[in-house]
């Protein structure tokens, strides 16, 4: 940049465009680049530096306006396969999980043709990663095993690292946490090895998401904040947004529903600059249950039917079966049982097929805890088919309310010794189990305590819990706090 003054026009905004690149100053490497393209229209080379800078900075839209523009250039659209895969890395930030796959696979096509292997290896890992999200588990692995084949072969570090990431996705959607785990740490090995901030920061955000589904939040917050600092040092928008997204999750579990909302809003707004609807869906969901813990049913709702229409429009299986389960839960929470059911239900025949089985057995709770006290066996039976699966998965807060509910159901059928065995096989769960869930633990141990008849101690907890609610603002609880305090005044030892 200090000698670039004496070069031509083009070269010197060509130099001041990868300086700015190297720095990490996106905007101004894409107003260079795009200065180029605009001088230098037929220049393929140009547009294409100009959709790798949008990309890093996170335009999605603006993206797919310079691609159409690099489609509309002779030969371009036909025979380059970096067309085809800046299409690909464009509609993964847009979440289009459809257009990433046909885009990627007409990139391996193409890249065939010319034996450039190593784009051939980035195309197959975007499909991927694009297959996973639509539930083809087989066709995705055979993509990601290909492409850290041809990385490895090449001695592509980077490349191999995207591989390793893609094939962990996998075994983390069907559930197998220490599979994806080992695949993440091998993954972030490698890129911290050559200094790939942006492969870092991608790793360490799947280890927190895995940490954060166990239940082990310090680990998970720790993890997501490095990813926060590392997305933000190096301008990656997407992935500040995603970390914000998960940040936010831990604070509701954790009990701070303002930290939370904070969080959620700041990835949402930043998830719609970008473009990225798939994330806008999971943030719309995130505010929904902060709203829902507080009583706001009526605008949960709302944010639920519009992610729901978000994930059926780009073909999302698995967060839209998610979704019909929680806007089950709003409807069973107003009292109407059977059209929560019939979404469980549907929920439960989206699952089925895709083979993610914690989530499967996340929507059986749902019905066990709706049924459990009209229906008290089916709600035994649906718990103890779902209890294994999260602890294969590690799935602690889960776990931990498998067993509020499943004692539950067990004093309906009169089983008061089984039902404290439920309380107490759950106590080593307890740190790992979110708030809601704590509480949820706490309500059951009461109630077995009045079953085996001590008043005074179930009393104790009864209003632990509900101090303990109010302080969080968690309605629902409240509520439920209170049903047991009058059991306590009005029904004798025994009640189930």
């Amino acid at each position: 940049m200090e000698t670039a003054g004496q070069l031509v026009r083009e070269n010197h905004l060509l130099v001041e465009a990868r300086a700015n690149e190297a720095s990490r100053d996106w905007p101004k490497a894409i107003e260079a680049y795009r200065t180029l393209f605009n001088f230098f229209p037929d220049n393929p080379e140009y547009g294409l530096a100009l959709v790798r800078a949008q990309t890093q900075a996170g335009q999605g839209k603006e993206v797919m306006g310079t691609i159409e523009r690099l489609r509309r250039l002779p030969r371009e659209a036909e025979f380059d396969p970096r067309v085809d895969l800046a299409t690909a890395n464009a509609a993964s930030l847009l979440s289009d999980n459809g257009l990433q796959a046909s885009a990627a696979d007409s990139a391996v096509r193409k890249g065939r043709l010319i034996g450039a292997k190593l784009l051939v290896a980035e195309a197959r890992a975007q499909q991927c990663r694009a297959l996973v999200n639509l539930g083809d588990f087989d066709k995705s692995a055979a993509a990601c095993e290909e492409a850290r084949a041809i990385s490895e072969a090449a001695g592509d570090w980077a490349g191999t690292a995207r591989a390793l990431h893609s094939i962990a996705e996998v075994p983390m959607d069907r559930g197998d946490n220490d599979r994806a785990q080992v695949l993440y740490e091998q993954a972030l090995a490698i890129v911290r090895r050559i200094g790939d901030q942006r492969g870092i920061a991608r790793e360490l955000g799947n280890l927190g998401q895995i940490f954060r589904s166990e239940g082990y939040w310090s680990k998970a917050v720790q993890y997501e904040q490095d990813m926060l600092d590392v997305s933000r040092e190096i301008g990656r928008q997407i992935y500040v947004a995603d970390a914000l997204e998960t940040l936010g999750q831990i604070s509701r579990a954790q009990g701070r529903p303002a930290e939370a909302l904070g969080r959620a809003q700041e990835s949402i707004s930043m998830a719609r600059a970008i473009g990225n609807t798939e994330l806008v869906a999971l943030d719309q969901i995130d505010i929904g249950d902060i709203l829902a813990d507080q009583g706001n049913l009526a605008e949960a709702a709302r944010l639920f039917d519009l992610s729901l229409k978000i994930f059926r429009n780009i073909g999302e299986n698995g967060n839209q079966a998610m979704t019909l389960a929680e806007i089950g839960r709003v409807r069973a929470a107003r009292g109407d049982a059977v059209s929560a059911r019939a979404l469980y239900e549907q929920a439960l025949a989206i699952q089925a097929p895709l083979d993610v089985k914690g989530d499967l057995a996340a929507t059986q709770v749902a019905i066990a805890e709706l049924v459990c006290d009209t229906d008290a066996a089916e709600a035994e039976k649906l718990l103890r088919a779902a209890l294994p699966e999260f602890q294969f998965e590690k799935r602690g807060t889960d776990e931990l309310r498998v067993h509020a509910i499943l004692a539950r159901a067990l004093l309906r059928l009169g089983r008061t010794a089984a039902a404290r065995a439920a309380v107490d096989a759950a106590v080593a769960l307890f740190d790992r189990g979110s708030l809601m869930d704590r509480i949820e633990w706490k309500f059951a141990d009461a109630r077995v305590r009045l079953a085996e008849g001590n008043v005074a101690r179930a009393e104790i907890v009864a209003q632990q819990s509900f101090d303990e609610a109010k302080s969080h603002g968690l309605v629902g609880a409240q509520f439920e706090a209170s049903l047991i305090a009058r059991f306590l005044v009005m029904d004798p030892p025994g009640f189930g």
